[in-house]
């Protein structure tokens, strides 16, 4: 079993539309953040865009993520992005948490999609299910609902993937100072 001292919290937004299904989504940010299960502090708090192939994104991912055309046009495609935070995160030592299984299934698709070697997911811990095994849920809870379980404000902007990856560390922060 693979020890560790620390974990890398991601959270990704994608290209989204409000009525259209059939299109593969891509990543245009990725938010990290190292949560210490010790002293249950949170750190090292970023996101990144990512230059998806297809543009501009819709009126609808924009109003829901907040992030612009020009904003991801000027952005490094995901493999630059990935290296990048290669280079600033232990992600090929420590763990990876998300909330849910969304994100890691949307990194494998794209990474596979796009010929990027996938440095995640030695360990992955999906910080939703734990939740709802400690709750005692049986069925999905979002990560707002969730909080509002824990009496806890959220931090920052819903579908911002920085804050949504703290928000999720804050998630593991109380179940561990809850005895999970």
């Amino acid at each position: 079993m693979p020890t560790f001292s620390k974990i890398n919290v991601i959270d990704l937004e994608s290209t989204c539309w409000n009525n259209k299904v059939d299109i593969r989504p891509e990543i245009i940010q990725i938010g990290i953040c190292i949560f210490d299960p010790t002293t249950k502090e949170i750190t090292k708090e970023n996101s990144f865009l990512c230059k998806p192939l297809e543009l501009p994104l819709s009126t609808y991912c924009t109003t829901l993520t907040g992030i612009t055309t020009n904003q991801v046009k000027s952005s490094p495609p995901l493999r630059e992005t990935i290296n990048t935070i290669k280079k600033q995160y232990p992600i090929r030592s420590q763990p990876i948490a998300a909330w849910g299984e969304s994100d890691r299934i949307q990194l494998l698709s794209e990474f596979k999609r796009k010929g990027i070697d996938c440095p995640l997911f030695d360990s992955y811990i999906n910080v939703s299910l734990l939740f709802n095994l400690f709750k005692n849920i049986k069925k999905r809870t979002n990560l707002l609902k969730a909080l509002e379980m824990c009496n806890s404000e959220p931090i920052g902007n819903w579908h911002n993937a920085r804050d949504d990856a703290v928000n999720t560390a804050r998630i593991l922060k109380y179940l561990i100072e809850n005895q999970v």
